[in-house]
């Protein structure tokens, strides 16, 4: 899935696993967390997000046989990035890497 998040340049993330399922969003799915409930007038920085609120995410789940199914879910709301580089989840070393 990185590979093809790669060749179309999206980021995605795993959002949720398990043996028997997977969830994988893109990683600009979510909102803003302002975790300190600051206003904009309180607020001494201004915050920035990647977070657009994209609603792409791919379920698998394993059946008995062992297969996976796949399918997705939901639209990008954003255009892809002009580089893969702009997203910090592609950017990662690969485990032959490290």
């Amino acid at each position: 899935m990185r590979a093809h998040g790669v060749q179309y340049c999206f980021g995605v993330v795993t959002r949720t696993s398990s043996q028997k399922q997977l969830v994988v969003t893109c990683d600009r799915a979510g909102e803003y967390d302002d975790r300190r409930a600051l206003t904009d007038e309180s607020r001494l920085r201004t915050n920035a997000t990647r977070k657009t609120g994209c609603t792409y995410r791919i379920n698998a789940t394993q059946d008995v046989q062992g297969q996976w199914r796949a399918a997705s879910t939901g639209e990008h709301n954003h255009p892809p990035s002009a580089s893969p580089l702009a997203h910090p989840s592609l950017r990662r070393l690969t485990p032959e890497v490290q």
